[in-house]
């Protein structure tokens, strides 16, 4: 069965900058099918035509969908690609030193991420499994160590941790390496920090786990499942990688 992923195409009939509520207004929605349960969509450009794309990971289907971009907000068909089981969230990145864009996917049920190499033409292979701590829910992919590999990273809310998976730039990864967060992590954001950099976050509704460097961590107050890496209330942290893991009551 085929579930609607409804897109927000944000087609401003204002001006960018918007300065009053009454300003904002938005063309209507368009519906594309996509696999069975879409838990969460990643945006980019998967074949290299200039035109953003998109993937969603299909819960119930054990799938992810793949989108192609004609660049004036529309897409083609879905193309539907096996994943493990219970794709829970999805990202794009540069895997495996072929400089096409891949695809990486969290399976909560599977304990496992999975990797679709891209063709650079919108394609994919197979998804190689490599297996994480219990119950992966998001996925992020950055050079966690900058030794110019992309890295995986999930937040793994059945077990109160994010698990590294550092990459070797071919497709590989080394062992992997856990770290205590707070209570049930659902989502994990990256940011790389300088020691003069901003970083600022919603209020009080928001916490976090810190993992600058991966030496230090730092608290704030409870929240909910979602995160942004970028807010209202200004904090300055020290230099590093910034994980920051949503905790949420299930």
């Amino acid at each position: 069965m085929k579930n609607k992923l409804t897109i927000l195409v944000l087609l401003l009939l204002c001006s960018p900058l918007v300065t009053h509520a009454g300003d904002l207004s938005f063309m209507a929605s368009t519906d594309f099918a996509s696999g069975d349960a879409p838990y969460a969509l990643a945006a980019g450009d998967l074949n290299n035509d200039g035109d953003p794309d998109m993937v969603t990971a299909n819960n119930g289907a054990d799938t992810v969908s793949v989108f192609l971009g004609n660049g004036s907000g529309g897409f083609a068909v879905a193309v539907d690609y096996t994943a493990g089981s219970g794709p829970y969230s999805v990202a794009m990145g540069k895997i495996n030193g072929d400089d096409h864009v891949d695809i990486v996917c969290a399976n909560r049920n599977g304990n496992s991420v999975s990797v679709l190499s891209g063709t650079g033409t919108g394609t994919f292979a197979a998804p190689v499994h490599h297996a994480i701590n219990t119950a992966p829910r998001w996925v992020a992919v950055e050079d966690l160590n900058k030794d110019g590999d992309v890295d995986i990273v999930t937040a793994n809310a059945d077990n109160d941790t994010i698990s590294v998976l550092p990459g070797n730039g071919n497709g590989t990864f080394q062992p992997i390496t856990a770290f205590t967060t707070g209570d049930v992590p659902y989502q994990v954001v990256v940011d790389d920090l300088t020691a003069t950099t901003t970083l600022t976050w919603p209020p009080p509704t928001i916490s976090a786990t810190i993992f600058p460097s991966f030496l230090e961590t730092a608290t704030a107050p409870s929240m909910p499942r979602s995160i942004l890496p970028r807010g209202m209330a200004p904090v300055r942290w020290p230099q590093g990688i910034l994980m920051m893991t949503a905790t949420s009551i299930l």
